[in-house]
């Protein structure tokens, strides 16, 4: 059984693909690995809230007389540890923001995104020498 594939599905990008590298210290790396907990603080403090919002709502439904001890601890625990592990995401991603901050405006690096092109270099792999020459040729002096 021989497969037909179809090789006009395989499109070349439109353009040249750039890639800016930037160095990056041990210590940086070191902090970013940490802040990568930052997404699990996240998800904890969604569900520390929603477990103290669902006994909040639960507790002020309860019949008069009801013991409401377990609501009452569920939705100190909730409120309080989902307020914690907020602030402990909000300073991971500040702690986070600053970190690449630093790198991007590290010497070598390009911080605002523009590269300065080199007299003669090349675009899209070939010497532009040749082009500013035969401008420099057809205009009038």
């Amino acid at each position: 059984m021989s497969e037909n594939f179809n090789t006009n599905l395989i499109v070349d990008p439109p353009g040249p693909v750039k890639v800016k590298l930037f160095t990056v210290t041990n210590d940086q790396l070191i902090i970013l690995e940490k802040i990568e907990k930052g997404s699990l603080m996240l998800r904890i403090a969604l569900f520390l809230l929603g477990i103290a919002i669902s006994q909040t709502i639960s507790f002020y439904n309860l019949p008069q007389g009801a013991d409401a001890t377990l609501a009452i601890v569920f939705m100190s625990i909730g409120y309080s540890g989902g307020i914690v592990a907020l602030i402990g995401w909000a300073l991971s991603k500040s702690i986070a923001k600053e970190v690449i901050r630093e790198i991007r405006n590290q010497p070598g690096n390009v911080a605002d995104g523009s590269e300065k092109e080199k007299p003669g270099a090349s675009q899209n792999g070939k010497s532009t020498k040749k082009q500013t020459a035969s401008k420099k040729a057809e205009s009038p002096a």
